[in-house]
């Protein structure tokens, strides 16, 4: 079984990814995917090197945002989201961004093509906590939200068929 570490990223070839400062993004959003999801983590490690690298910035992405919306205060948790999501988008569309982790996603995002529209369920999300009047409305908010890093992970997987992307979503 692989480690996970920085030789991992190391081994992973991809176009541009030989900067300091890329590599030094998919590291941290490594490190950030190990501490926190643990079967999921080491599931990833199974995936080809290319993939494997991606799935690493977008778990790492995704796994960093999820501790926005949970920890602190409520009121700072809603702002901080929120201004995490508009400079998420910003920087994805731009293609580029200046911070250490999401530097990772954002080249990932552009490299495999993935559709920026997808992280709407994100940013939405940060808006308000969300109230469910049905179990059926609880299903389609998670489906949208907790569904997002799985749909754009199918790309990644090597699908782009709506059906897979659908079904991926209910994975997640």
């Amino acid at each position: 079984m692989r480690s996970g570490g920085s030789s991992d990223i190391a081994r992973c070839e991809v176009a541009d990814s030989g900067t300091p400062e890329l590599r030094e993004s998919y590291e941290l959003c490594a490190k950030v995917g190990r501490e926190r999801l643990g079967p999921v983590w080491a599931a990833s490690e199974l995936l080809p090197a290319e993939a494997r690298l991606h799935a690493i910035a977008l778990n790492g992405f995704a796994v960093w945002t999820d501790g926005l919306a949970d920890d602190g205060e409520s009121v700072d948790r809603q702002h901080l989201l929120a201004q995490w999501c508009e400079a998420t988008l910003s920087e994805v569309r731009a293609g580029r961004s200046d911070h250490p982790l999401r530097r990772a996603f954002v080249h990932t995002m552009r490299h495999c093509e993935l559709d920026v529209d997808v992280l709407e369920a994100t940013k939405a999300d940060s808006a308000a906590p969300p109230a469910f009047v049905t179990f059926a409305d609880q299903r389609r908010y998670l489906r949208g939200v907790d569904g997002t890093m799985s749909e754009l992970l199918t790309p990644i997987l090597g699908s782009r068929s709506l059906e897979a992307t659908r079904l991926m979503s209910l994975l997640g």
